[in-house]
């Protein structure tokens, strides 16, 4: 991950055939921008867990900003 200006931007590999939980430092409003298309929490599912945004993706390379 990565800090830029104000967003924070994790850059994450998922390998075939596999499916990862991903846990995000982030406001549970937050509208998260995966591979320049953005979602909110309930688009994807996301549960809140201690103060992050917790949810899965399958294989693949990821670029999330929030």
């Amino acid at each position: 991950w990565e800090i830029v200006g104000d967003k924070t931007v994790y850059s994450i590999v998922i390998p075939e055939g596999s499916e990862a939980e991903v846990k995000l430092a982030c406001r549970a409003d937050a509208v998260l921008n995966i591979n320049d298309v953005e979602f909110t929490r309930e688009m994807l599912g996301a549960k809140v867990q201690k103060k992050r945004l917790v949810f899965k993706l399958g294989a693949g390379t990821y670029k999330i900003t929030v």
